[in-house]
């Protein structure tokens, strides 16, 4: 079974974060200019409202309110907003029970949201686009929604498969059904216009070295997904079915004291955001 083919076969798929690779384009772009952004973010109205709540909140410590989008993005900056817009995106796609994954309503999101702040620390370590690899963080697991949505493919024989064989869940999704959620996640991305930098980490996300490009971003990659685990924010039954690569920690070059800041600066900002979310509730 090939990716493409599933997506065809799932009915409802999750709403696109159509916004977010226009965005990003805009903020690698120099010559972008805040009216554009702006004009990207109207176009969606609960977006707007979302992006001006958050704004307005003692997390960006808002000294008075403003109703102004303009007012709103000069106040705390394009990347900034771009963050506020990934959370909220974040939260429609991934803030929900997953049965089939045996994930309560908000794991999916904590742990994607978590591998994103690591993956923005990596990035800037190592002088890459923070944005983009805050972006392959929050989505690297958007394929596992598809699968779990699909009519015929069930994750109980891929667990049995992980039971039995004792292999990763990546290694038995192969095995069980020719196809892995990093490929049907990286084909849902491209059906959105996802930008091919922000793909192909995901796509190679258990398999790094593979990676024909941004090889960097799919160690980081595979390095966050463990990192996070570390967090507790791993839910699931195939929480402990991974294999670590360490081609990953060489090609970075990442140590291992950098790693326990970048865990410790993950779980401090995740329960910043929690905070701003229930603040602005």
């Amino acid at each position: 079974m090939k990716a493409e083919e599933i997506l065809s076969q799932v009915q409802k798929l999750p709403p696109a974060p159509a916004v977010l690779p226009s965005l990003l384009n805009l903020l690698n772009d120099p010559n972008s200019n805040p009216n554009e952004v702006i004009a990207l973010i109207r176009v969606d109205p609960s977006l707007t409202a979302q992006v001006l709540r958050l704004s307005n909140s003692v997390y960006y410590g808002a000294a008075n309110t403003t109703y102004d989008l303009q007012e709103a993005v000069g106040r705390i900056g394009f990347r900034e907003v771009y963050k506020l817009v990934a959370v909220v995106c974040g939260q429609q796609l991934l803030n929900h029970q997953i049965t089939q994954l045996f994930l309560d309503k908000g794991e999916m999101w904590e742990y994607s949201l978590g591998t994103g702040f690591i993956m923005e620390q990596m990035a800037q370590d190592l002088g890459l686009d923070a944005s983009s690899a805050y972006t392959i963080g929050l989505l690297h697991s958007i394929g596992k929604l598809v699968i779990a949505s699909h009519p015929k493919l069930e994750y109980s024989q891929v667990f049995e498969a992980v039971e039995k064989e004792r292999i990763p869940v990546i290694d038995a999704e192969r095995k069980v059904w020719g196809v892995t959620h990093p490929e049907v996640g990286a084909a849902l991305l491209r059906k959105w216009s996802f930008a091919e930098d922000i793909i192909v980490p995901i796509a190679h996300q258990d398999r790094p070295a593979l990676a024909p490009r941004c090889r960097k971003q799919a160690c980081m990659l595979h390095l966050s997904i463990w990192t996070v685990a570390a967090l507790g924010l791993n839910h699931g039954k195939d929480a402990w079915a991974m294999n670590a690569d360490a081609f990953a920690l060489h090609h970075t070059g990442l140590t291992e004291e950098k790693m326990q800041v970048f865990l410790v600066n993950a779980h401090d900002k995740l329960a910043q955001i929690k905070m701003l979310l229930v603040e602005t509730a």
